[in-house]
């Protein structure tokens, strides 16, 4: 007999069983039944009236017991207020895509819009144990769609704040006034991602004001919960100047371990950017640095001495645990003093990392072997590597093997297959005789005493048709792997 087993024994069951497999099995019995409504609802998008996943959802959930079920919600309002507003044109799709939200037949004559509105905005106040709650504004949305969609992301945020515990904002610098009301507060939120957009052709200095009296007072009055704060200024959207807020940040945040900043390359030269660095130096154990600036063919924006230079690039670090940094795609001309310049970086830290990444910047090498040899036992406890190389060689594989035996994950982004010493033509030749030079060599490794479990390699450029061969190779070498590119390996 099964009907008296404990809860706690199905859900061991279920994780033996696939997830596509899991939903059809709710009919079994209570325990089935609750553990499929998790899986199916576990994370809801919500984009667009016209997307029939989006629909199918909404009516679900129309059942409260459903939406209980929700812990991860998607939102993008800009889809919806698009919709929202073309709501009045009975005669169209947006008309008959509204009616079959509420599972009718639509009327002749009939506006369905404000009813359609009011039951996705009542569904989306049921989900009441939602701890995830992500706003989307795209590069192409537009801010009046936006301002269409508003009650629907007021509720999402005024509905959930008992459980929340990340939050990810991405919307329009205008509509912060609107979005975080004086009142609204979550309890127990512990990750805060802030991406800012800006739609009017207006200077920062007239955002600074709306930022400091609305963004600021919502962050600081998460400072006693929060562990994770990410601020995020997207390429083409640079108007927003959300490093003003950095002097601010002078209060202490007795929990943050993860500190994420991507900026216009400018705003690295302002002093008071790294205050939250200095703040929290003590207990910071992650920390993600991104710039961008215009890239021109012939202009280096900013020089490896000049970057590591700067005051963020200056503050003691001793917990770091985790490092994510953007680097400039230098010419060949700098490349001694991109290796200087990190190795004396990552020599204070070199013994506490687990996690690096290194994003960009294209290493010979020579470079890498300065990097991995910065110090006697360089980078002892670093399980998760992250690099870009020009070339990918089996010598590269015999370095990372013989210097970081304890490594489990490894991502490396490259051009070709090949070495420094590889042909520089571009001909289907040189990259056929490239990749047999390399099927080759692999062919002759077996890393038995490598810890690597988990292998990405992203090839950026031209492998001659055959990477699916090369990687039958690499799989080969490494006895121990389990996963190349997420694919588990047989």
């Amino acid at each position: 007999m099964t009907a008296g087993l404990p809860y706690d024994v199905w859900c061991l069951i279920a994780q033996c069983v696939p997830e596509d497999h899991l939903v059809k099995l709710y009919p079994v019995n209570s325990a089935f039944f609750s553990i499929a409504m998790k899986t199916i609802y576990r994370e809801i998008q919500i984009f667009h009236l016209g997307d029939e996943g989006t629909l199918r959802c909404i009516r679900n959930l129309g059942r409260p017991s459903s939406a209980l079920y929700v812990r991860s919600l998607i939102l993008r309002p800009n889809a919806l207020g698009y919709y929202m507003e073309k709501a009045s044109d009975t005669r169209g799709f947006v008309a008959e895509a509204l009616w079959r939200l509420q599972g009718k037949k639509n009327p002749k004559g009939n506006p369905p819009g404000s009813a359609a509105t009011r039951i996705l905005i009542h569904n989306v106040a049921r989900m009441k144990n939602i701890t995830s709650l992500k706003i989307v504004h795209l590069s192409s949305d537009t801010y009046p769609s936006f301002l269409q969609a508003l009650p629907l992301v007021k509720v999402a945020l005024s509905s959930h704040g008992s459980r929340l515990r990340n939050l990810s904002l991405d919307i329009p610098v205008e509509s912060c006034g609107d979005v975080l009301q004086p009142s609204l507060k979550f309890k127990f939120l512990q990750t805060l991602t802030i991406t800012m957009h800006n739609h009017a052709p207006v200077k920062p200095s007239n955002y600074t004001e709306q930022l400091s009296t609305t963004l600021l007072p919502f962050i600081l009055r998460h400072r006693h919960t929060l562990e994770k704060l990410s601020f995020d200024i997207p390429q083409k959207k640079i108007m927003v100047d959300l490093s003003s807020l950095f002097p601010s940040l002078d209060e202490r945040f007795p929990h943050l371990t993860s500190l994420a900043i991507t900026v216009p390359l400018e705003y690295l030269y302002r002093n008071d950017l790294h205050t939250p660095l200095v703040n929290h130096s003590d207990i910071l154990q992650e920390l993600k640095i991104g710039f961008y600036a215009p890239f021109l063919s012939d202009d280096v924006p900013i020089t490896p001495d000049q970057l590591f230079s700067l005051p963020i690039f200056l503050v003691p670090l001793p917990e770091l645990k985790s490092l994510d940094l953007g680097l400039w795609p230098w010419p060949q001309t700098e490349r001694r003093s991109v290796s200087r310049n990190l190795v004396d970086y990552l020599l204070p830290m070199n013994q506490s990392l687990t996690t690096l990444i290194l994003r960009y910047y294209l290493f010979s090498f020579d470079e890498l072997q300065a990097l991995l040899d910065l110090s006697k036992n360089s980078f002892p406890q670093l399980l998760h590597l992250q690099i870009y190389v020009r070339y990918l060689s089996a010598d590269i594989f015999d370095l990372l093997a013989v210097r970081l035996p304890q490594l489990s994950r490894l991502h490396i982004s490259f051009d070709t297959l090949g070495d420094n010493l590889s042909d520089s033509t571009n001909s289907l030749n040189t990259y056929s005789n490239n990749v047999h030079a390399f099927n080759m060599n692999m062919k002759l490794r077996q890393y038995t005493n490598w810890s690597l479990r988990h292998l990405d390699l992203a090839l950026m450029g031209n492998a001659a048709g055959r990477w699916q061969e090369c990687q039958v190779v690499i799989a080969k070498a490494l006895p121990h792997i389990v996963t190349i590119n997420g694919v588990v390996v047989e």
